[in-house]
Parts: C-alpha cells; structure tokens; sequence
C-alpha cells in the first residue's frame, strides 16, 4: 500500500516537473523566435528634425539615458509639429532641468494652459518642487498656490506645500493644506504628526538650508 502511495506520489510530481519544464521551454521559444520588441525610430543624422517625423518615444528614451540634451532637442522639434502637446512640454521642461538649466525649464512649464486644469497644475507643482530643491522657497510657494487654485485636492501640491510652510517656520499656515489632504483620505501618519505639531514644526532642516545657500542674505 505504501510502496503504490509512494509510486504515485513520485508519477504525479514527474508529470509536474514535466509541465513545468515545457512551459518554460514554451516561453523560451515564443520570445527567441516569435516576439520583438516594439521599434523606436530614432532620429535620423544630418537630417533636420523638422524634417522627420518625430516620435516623442525618442525623447522618453533620451531622458531614461539621462540625455537632456537630445531629449529637449527631440521634445522642441515634435512641439514644432504637435504645438501645445502637453506631454512634449512636460519632457521638455524635465530635460532642461536635466541640463541644470532651470529658467529654460521654468519657460516649457509655463507653456503649459490654464484651460486644462489638472495639466496646468500638475506642470506648476513640479516647476514649483524645482524651485523648493533650489531654495527658491518663495518662487516655489507661489506655484504650489497657483496650482491648487486650479485643483484644489492636488495631493502632490498640497503636501509639497504643507511641508515647504512647515519647514520654513510658518507650521501655522499649513493648516489648510494638511485639512485638505485629511479630507480627500490621501493622507499619511506623517501628515497627522505635522498637524499634531503645528506648535513647533517638524525638525527638518534641508529646504531652509538651501534656502541660506541661495539667498545668504
């Protein structure tokens, strides 16, 4: 009785093994010989981009090469032919932050329009959170400001600016965007410690000083 147990136990994990084996061999063969990856046209030299069709891909894949550079030139030729294509401008102002430019940065996010909401908010929060990592505090509060005036359940700017007040010794003024988060439940533990501590602040000191090093003033 043990033995067959013992027979059948080691058939059925045979059979297993066997599956397994030509699932994997399966999935082997399908993407030796049958699949390719999908085909990015790269810009042709010595011809002028506005020549070409473009594809924005191209830029994607200069900007995950850490190219900045190429990546704007390909964003600015496709806006040539696109013009106003949000996505090329946020690729373009990404490129030239890349580039340790800002002001040309700045410039392809204020290309994006007020008209579309949550495209000019999300384009004003990140400009906005350049400018915090520079010390720009003021510039920085200004754009988190205008863009929750245009979406004012924007998570990434209300909790960017919440903490930019917080930091900057105003916790007080923090209140409304902290309540904010509180009321759309996309909060965290974190933001209930900021709100508990409105008194004094949480101990972060990282935006201030960079804040000195850009205004020693």
């Amino acid at each position: 009785m043990n033995s067959s147990v013992r027979r059948g136990s080691g058939n059925f994990l045979a059979v297993v093994l066997l599956v397994a084996v030509a699932v994997i061999l399966g999935v082997v063969v399908y993407y030796t010989v049958f699949w390719k990856p999908p085909m990015v046209e790269l810009p042709q030299p010595g011809r002028p981009l506005a020549e070409q069709t473009v594809s924005l891909e191209t830029a994607e894949v200069a900007m995950a090469n850490r190219d900045g550079a190429q990546a704007e030139k390909i964003a600015l030729a496709y806006l040539e032919q696109n013009p106003g294509h949000v996505p090329a401008l946020i690729i373009a102002a990404r490129a030239a932050a890349l580039q340790q430019n800002p002001e040309r940065a700045l410039s392809h996010y204020d290309k994006v329009p007020m008209g579309s909401a949550e495209d000019f908010a999300n384009a004003q929060t990140e400009a906005a959170t350049m400018l915090m990592y520079q010390g720009r505090l003021l510039d920085a509060e200004r754009r988190y400001k205008a863009a929750l005036a245009q979406v004012p359940n924007h998570f990434v700017a209300n909790d960017k600016l919440a903490r930019l007040l917080n930091h900057s010794g105003r916790p007080w003024e923090s209140l409304p965007y902290l309540n904010a988060l509180l009321q759309s439940k996309s909060f965290s533990l974190e933001h209930l410690i900021m709100i508990g501590n409105l008194h004094k602040g949480v101990d972060e000191r990282q935006i201030l000083d960079l804040a000195r090093q850009a205004f020693p003033n």
